[in-house]
C-alpha cells in the first residue's frame, strides 16, 4: 500500500501531492522517513481545553489539580490516538458533570468504556432509556434521510417531530399563527433538551451566513460521519418513508409559526433564506417521488404557498428546473 502511495504522487509529476495520517508505528516512521510531516500532540490539549471551558468542571474538579489530571491521563491514554473516541468520550464527560456527577463518577464512567470505536458505539446507544430509545431512534433516521438527501433538520424544527408521530397530519391541521418571542425561546429550550436523548450521535451546528437569523441558525446533523453506518444499521426498524414525509411536513410548521416580515422572508431575490429551502425542499421530493404519498406531498406545497402568498412563489423567486414541475403538480 506505502509502495503504491509514492508511486501515485511520483505519476503527478508534482502535481500530484498526498495528505496521509497514520499511527507512529514503525513501518510507517521508515517509510515515510523523508517526507515533511506533522505530529499531532494536541489531543491532550483538547481534553484541557474542553474540561476548562465547562463551568460544572471549574466548579467541582479543578479545584483539585490532581483530578483533572488524572482525568486527561485517562482519556488520552485510553483513546489510543483516536480523536473520534475522544470527542464522544468528552461529551459524556460534560453529560455526566452536567447531571452533578463527581470525580469518582467520571472515573468509574471512563474504567467502563470501551477503547474500541464500535464498542463504544453500542454501549453509548445501549446507555439511551428504554423511554428515550423509539424518539433518538426516530431522530436518528430524520437526521440520516436529510443529511442524504441535502435538506436539513433545523433545530427549531425539531420538537415538530414528536408531534408528526403522534399525528402524521398535524403540519396540516396547524393554523397558521405566528409564534412571539416567548413562544419561539420556548421551542428552541425544547429543542435542545429533546435532543439530549440522542446522547452523542448527534450535534448542533451553525449555518454559514444566517448571523441575526435566530431561531433559524441552528441545525441538527450526525456527530461525525463515521457514525452513519452504524446508526443506519440500528434503525432498520423506522420507516425511511415516514422519515421523508415528517422531513416535509417540519417545514410548513416553521413557516406557520413565523411571521412573514422576519428577516428570513426578507425578499434579497435569491439569497432568500426561504426560497433557498423550499428550493431544497422541492428536489428533496422530486428526489423520492416514487415513495412519497403524492396527495399528500400536494397538499402541503399547496398549504406553503397559500402562506407565503405568490411573492415568495413566483418563478423568478423558486429556482426550478424540469423537474420540479412534476413535484408541484403530482
Amino acid at each position: 500500500m506505502i509502495e503504491r502511495l509514492f508511486e501515485w504522487a511520483a505519476s503527478g509529476h508534482g502535481a500530484v501531492k498526498l495528505c496521509i495520517s497514520s499511527r507512529e508505528w514503525n513501518i510507517f516512521l521508515d517509510a515515510f522517513a523523508t517526507c515533511p510531516k506533522l505530529r499531532l500532540h494536541d489531543m491532550r490539549l483538547l481534553v484541557s481545553g474542553r474540561l476548562a471551558a465547562n463551568k460544572h468542571c471549574q466548579a467541582r474538579l479543578l479545584r483539585d489539580p490532581e483530578n483533572v489530571e488524572f482525568l486527561e491521563s485517562q482519556i488520552v491514554e485510553k483513546a489510543e490516538g483516536v480523536f473520534l473516541w475522544v470527542y464522544l468520550v468528552l461529551n459524556v464527560v460534560e453529560e455526566i458533570l452536567g447531571d452533578g456527577g463527581d470525580a469518582q463518577d467520571l472515573r468509574a464512567t471512563l474504567d467502563s468504556l470501551p477503547s474500541d470505536l464500535e464498542k463504544l458505539f453500542k454501549k453509548l446507544l445501549a446507555s439511551i432509556s428504554p423511554a428515550n430509545t423509539p424518539t433518538a431512534l426516530q431522530t436518528f433516521m430524520a437526521v440520516l434521510q436529510a443529511v442524504q438527501g441535502g435538506v436539513d433538520l433545523v433545530l427549531y424544527r425539531y420538537p415538530f417531530l414528536a408531534k408528526y408521530h403522534k399525528d402524521k397530519d398535524f403540519a396540516l391541521k396547524m393554523a397558521v399563527a405566528p409564534w412571539g418571542l416567548d413562544q419561539v425561546t420556548e421551542q428552541l429550550s425544547l429543542a435542545r433538551r429533546r435532543l439530549g436523548c440522542c446522547k452523542c450521535f448527534l450535534e448542533i451546528r451553525e449555518f454559514e451566513n444566517r448571523d441575526g437569523m435566530l431561531p433559524f441558525r441552528d441545525y441538527i446533523t450526525i456527530s461525525h460521519r463515521s457514525l452513519a453506518t452504524f446508526l443506519r444499521q440500528k434503525c432498520a426498524s423506522i420507516s425511511t418513508v415516514d422519515s421523508r414525509d415528517a422531513l416535509l411536513q417540519l417545514f410548513p410548521a416553521q413557516v406557520k409559526t413565523t411571521a412573514l416580515d422576519t428577516p428570513y422572508f426578507q425578499r434579497t431575490c435569491r439569497s432568500n433564506h426561504f426560497v433557498k429551502e423550499l428550493e431544497y425542499l422541492l428536489a428533496f421530493a422530486f428526489d423520492h417521488r416514487y415513495s412519497l404519498d403524492a396527495k399528500r406531498l400536494s397538499l402541503v406545497l399547496n398549504q406553503l404557498r397559500g402562506v407565503v402568498g405568490i411573492t415568495y412563489w413566483a418563478e423568478d423567486q423558486v429556482l426550478r428546473d424540469d423537474r420540479f414541475p412534476t413535484v408541484i403538480n403530482p
